[in-house]
């Protein structure tokens, strides 16, 4: 198993996900979160400690889990509440269906022992001269274990 297995599975869930909206989001990609209209970034995210283990240490070993980051861009070029109401309902159609997919392939294919998706936060955002509703999801995945010497 390795990161870009890992990564590359959450992408296709990404995908999916993205192409049930009621306008699909079709600019889904393993990149760092800059915005390009609405589309979907995939990146590493650093190490945590471990969800679901005992203990981050045993004996020998140090336990870490893996971040992957989803950034979802919905641009918002009016102020008009119906364009509004669109974006909130895909944003949140969005996280269901990214929870669903997810959740409901925990080892990723085959690419992650087990993971945890944590709860999403919303943010808005001014990137160049175009506020975005944002939304970013977070990863934990896998546990590298690395041996400590004696």
């Amino acid at each position: 198993m390795t990161y870009a297995q890992t990564q590359a599975a959450i992408v296709t869930h990404c995908l999916a996900a993205g192409a049930a909206l009621s306008n699909p989001i079709l600019d889904v990609q393993a990149g760092f979160p800059i915005a390009k209209g609405r589309c979907i970034r995939v990146y590493y995210g650093g190490e945590v400690a471990p969800e679901r283990m005992g203990a981050e240490y045993t004996l020998n070993s140090q336990m870490v889990g893996e971040v992957t980051v989803i950034v979802a861009f919905f641009p918002i070029t009016l102020s008009d509440e119906t364009l509004t109401a669109t974006i909130d309902a895909d944003f949140y159609l969005l996280k269901d269906q990214l929870r669903t997919r997810i959740l409901g392939d925990a080892q990723l294919g085959g690419a992650s022992t087990d993971l945890e998706l944590r709860l999403v936060t919303q943010d808005f955002v001014v990137l160049g001269n175009t506020r975005y509703s944002m939304g970013t999801w977070e990863v934990v995945s896998d546990f590298t274990e690395y041996t400590i010497a004696p």
